[in-house]
């Protein structure tokens, strides 16, 4: 049974503009039925209820009672890794609440590379030394890479079409910043494979061998790969408000749970102040175990879509953080 927690607006925010240095404030814990204005409550209330997030809502006295479970935590299910939590906290000089959910689906989470499009590549024979032999240069094409990084395409000499010699890829992917070429040339018997690993600007280099005995070094001379965020989907909400009356909500696209932290990023659905609608969230928690209060630990940042699942992906600490948290608990763990 989840206790009565109510909040204004609908939950919690972090600053937007970098904080640190915040020491947390100590005192009995409040109520969590917050006193605010009629007007805002009654607004608050109604866009509460009519966004189906609300159960059993009341409007009591300038307050807002809302009695969970909310409607919209019932539709995430599944054993997985989570994160969930209804903590306070202190940043900028301002008590925060947030409460969230967080829901890890693939396990998997990582940063891999797509490598569709046109490059031309140069292979170094050890017996020529270097690069600068023109029959060393060709020309691929790759026209489809899977899910699971399989990659068809095709290829020749020279690097421009028509090729003299053409080959197709086979048995061909890229894993991770690893990437295995295997060129089969057509009508013969002479097959070529290229090992090597992209960098962070995209390109690719390693080392070549070819069914002859030919081997070398080899580079991508045009060409670029993109980063691409594989496996990484998630579940959940996350709601935020703060005392000075800001508030906003979040539909959580992204997890990645790692022992006792877990990194969750989505895009703001709603929120007080209508230029944060077109932020994505971005949030880290650590939980530090028993008790909770100073021992937990909340970090969360605006981001752009891509900073924020590259975020997740690799693990990166969001911008404004770490927050001891003050009051109530967090935890990461299976379910």
């Amino acid at each position: 049974m989840r206790k009565r927690i109510a909040l204004s607006g609908l939950l919690v925010c972090f600053m937007v503009s970098s904080v640190s240095g915040v020491a947390m404030a100590k005192g009995p814990k409040k109520d969590k039925i917050r006193d605010i204005p009629p007007g805002q409550a009654k607004a608050a209330g109604e866009r509460a209820i009519g966004k189906g997030l609300v159960k059993n809502g009341k409007l009591r006295d300038g307050r807002i009672d809302l009695d969970l479970p909310v409607q919209s935590r019932e539709r995430i299910t599944g054993p997985a890794e989570k994160a969930t939590g209804e903590i306070g906290y202190i940043a900028g000089n301002l008590f925060r609440e947030l409460e969230f959910n967080a829901h890890e689906e693939n396990g998997d989470c990582r940063v891999s590379w797509n490598v569709e499009g046109e490059w031309v590549l140069s292979l170094g024979d050890n017996e020529t030394e270097g690069l600068t032999e023109a029959n060393d240069t060709h020309g691929m094409t790759v026209s489809s890479q899977d899910e699971d990084g399989v990659l068809t395409g095709s290829g020749g000499y020279p690097p421009a079409m028509p090729y003299s010699q053409g080959w197709v890829l086979v048995s061909s992917y890229v894993e991770g910043d690893g990437v295995n070429l295997e060129m089969d040339y057509n009508a013969t018997d002479y097959g070529v494979v290229l090992e090597g690993a992209l960098d962070g600007n995209g390109t690719m280099a390693g080392e070549w061998w070819s069914t002859s005995s030919h081997s070398g070094n080899w580079t991508s001379v045009s060409g670029e790969a993109g980063r691409l965020v594989v496996d990484c989907e998630g579940k959940g909400v996350l709601y935020y408000n703060d005392e000075s009356g800001g508030w906003y909500d979040v539909e959580v696209q992204y997890v990645n749970v790692d022992g006792d932290t877990a990194w969750f990023a989505g895009p703001v659905v709603s929120a007080s102040d209508s230029g944060w609608t077109s932020q994505w969230f971005f949030g880290k928690v650590m939980d530090g175990g028993e008790p909770a209060a100073g021992v937990d630990q909340v970090w969360g940042s605006f981001v752009t879509m891509e900073e924020a699942e590259t975020g997740v992906a690799e693990m990166l600490d969001p911008s404004n953080g770490p927050f001891p948290v003050d009051m109530g608990n967090l935890q990461v763990h299976m379910y």
